[in-house]
């Protein structure tokens, strides 16, 4: 398995789990591992989070290709 794919399965697993709330979780989550001083934890939940937030968005990016 692919970090990528880790990464989004991880992403896809908390949303099943809490739902709406999960990216919030998520955030809190980068957060604290921030103020532990904790970089690699903190590389790992912000990478999940932009996973949540990259297949959540309805919009496509300004220099987004459609195909």
């Amino acid at each position: 398995m692919t970090y990528d794919f880790e990464i989004y399965r991880i992403a896809y697993a908390l949303w099943e789990e809490y739902g709406s709330r999960a990216p919030l979780i998520v955030a809190k989550g980068a957060a604290a591992k921030k103020e532990n001083g904790d970089a690699v934890e903190q590389l790992v939940w912000t990478a999940v989070l932009n996973a949540m937030l990259e297949w959540m968005r309805t919009e496509r990016q300004p220099d987004e290709r459609l195909n």
